[in-house]
């Protein structure tokens, strides 16, 4: 994934987190995390954008009861 353009701290947010990505794209699409940083980062760019929209995201802190309907 191309970081370039992307600040000191969403590159970081992304290589912490990439292994996130990789085991959501091998399994089943799903993330669940409290740390919304690689989300955020990954929005900035259109390439993560695209991958974002393949990716059911879930923060158990911010969506609460939702979480548990999508899962």
């Amino acid at each position: 994934m191309n970081v370039k353009g992307l600040s000191e701290a969403d590159q970081q947010a992304i290589q912490k987190d990439r292994c996130l990505l990789e085991a959501a794209f091998s399994a089943d699409r799903v993330i669940v995390t409290r740390d919304d940083s690689l989300r955020k980062a990954l929005a900035r760019t259109p390439q993560g954008r695209q991958r974002l929209k393949a990716i059911i995201w879930i923060n158990p802190v911010s969506d609460g009861v939702r979480a548990l309907e999508r899962l």
